[in-house]
């Protein structure tokens, strides 16, 4: 693959969505799980992506999955907030289901990669909440309501920051998101798992 052919899918969001969710759904298969795209039959099903079922106890985890193949990947959660931080029309405690997969999609030596980084459904909550308050209370932003709230990489790994700094990097994280290689092997049997 080129660059070129990289930077062009790059742009194609739907595409990029597409490209994380198989992925996810490849690494479910690969670490034994029965899983499947519910958009295979319901496009952009609300909620949720991946129903994925285990195969000794029969029980069922629905996961969401955010992508991004950006340089400085972001992730849109599909909430809104107004101007104080808080989040408008929806609960999270109802809408966040399960855990959620978030995807970086990279170009490196010529081929596609997949990054991934689990967090479980009170992660993600917690790290909305907390990241949320954080942007519209202490940087002090000037915008109208209902502005689309999304989780910068960053905020979600930990790396990168620099607390005090006036941009998105000085988030300080003070959420008990676990950053202990979010992207591990283990991670997936511990957060996917961890409802059976």
């Amino acid at each position: 693959m080129e660059k070129e052919d990289f930077e062009r899918i790059q742009g194609d969001i739907p595409r990029v969505t597409k490209l994380g969710e198989t992925a996810v759904l490849l690494k479910l298969t690969e670490l034994g799980w029965d899983a499947f795209n519910l958009n295979a039959e319901n496009p952009n099903y609300k909620g949720v992506d991946i129903a994925c079922i285990h195969p000794k106890t029969h029980k069922t985890v629905l996961v969401q999955v955010k992508t991004s193949a950006g340089s400085e990947p972001s992730f849109g959660t599909g909430f809104v907030s107004d101007t104080d931080g808080n989040i408008l029309g929806k609960k999270l405690d109802e809408e966040i289901i399960g855990p959620w997969v978030f995807v970086h999609i990279v170009f490196e030596d010529g081929t596609i990669k997949y990054r991934f980084y689990v967090l479980t459904k009170n992660e993600v909550k917690e790290l909305i909440e907390d990241s949320n308050a954080w942007y519209w209370g202490e940087l002090k932003h000037k915008a109208k309501n209902k502005q689309p709230v999304f989780l910068p990489l960053c905020w979600i790994t930990g790396e990168g920051l620099k607390p005090g700094n006036n941009t998105f990097r000085g988030y300080p994280r003070d959420s008990r998101v676990s950053i202990e290689n979010p992207s591990g092997e283990n991670v997936w049997e511990m957060k996917i798992g961890e409802v059976l």
